[in-house]
């Protein structure tokens, strides 16, 4: 069978900025949107642990970081995920620190796991009192490939404010699409600065310009 990826709406946990990790639930063994089920117990990932890179949505050129644990609970794997330092030579947005403080503000929630299925069987009745009548197909057991950060259920209103508070560019927002408004430019203030003249009297065009300019805040007297 043909690779297959499935995407999971998780819950950030023990983000640690110090060593720029988070937990996640990278599957269950929840009825997805396809009508299918991937049980936990039949994962395999022997290939993966060899080279456990954690990609930016599947993209294989934005590696982003990597596994560094993975447990196994009844229903589900988690997986502990350190995303990469920023090399010092590097000019310009490093996408690792990006997905670290989207995750941190829950802008991003979603994983998504790469896999190959080995082998999968039709829903029994038990299967579907377990998992639900609108369930198609169970994988028993399948390799995984990989699991990546997947923007897929970003939150707008908290990315708008990531935006606002420079942690995000307006162009890794386009990413997400979200546009950001261009703020307009503050118009030219032109100051004015009159001399007062040595004479008794001033003319009236010099009083008139004084007055003026006093009124706008704009002029002074040496």
């Amino acid at each position: 069978m043909e690779k297959i990826t499935k995407d999971l709406t998780f819950k950030a946990e023990n983000v640690d900025l110090d060593s720029r990790s988070f937990e996640a639930v990278i599957t269950s063994d929840a009825l997805d949107r396809d009508g299918e089920v991937l049980l936990p117990e039949g994962m395999d990932a022997t290939d993966f642990n060899k080279n456990p890179i954690v990609f930016w949505n599947h993209n294989y050129d934005k590696p982003i970081g990597k596994a560094v644990k993975m447990v196994k609970d009844k229903n589900s794997w988690k997986a502990v995920t350190q995303l990469a330092k920023r090399p010092e030579d590097h000019v310009g947005e490093w996408l690792p620190d990006v997905a670290l403080a989207l995750i941190k503000q829950g802008v991003i929630k979603g994983v998504s796991v790469s896999f190959l299925p080995t082998d999968y069987r039709q829903p029994s009745k038990k299967d579907k009192s377990t998992f639900g009548e609108g369930v198609k197909r169970v994988f028993t057991k399948w390799k995984l490939l990989e699991y990546s950060v997947a923007p897929l259920q970003c939150n707008q209103d908290a990315l708008v404010t990531a935006v606002g508070k420079g942690i995000v560019s307006a162009e890794m927002a386009k990413q997400f699409g979200y546009e950001a408004e261009a703020e307009p430019k503050p118009k030219a203030v032109e100051t004015i600065t009159i001399v007062q003249r040595k004479v008794k009297k001033r003319s009236l065009k010099d009083q008139v310009a004084i007055a003026i300019a006093k009124r706008k805040g704009q002029a002074y007297l040496d």
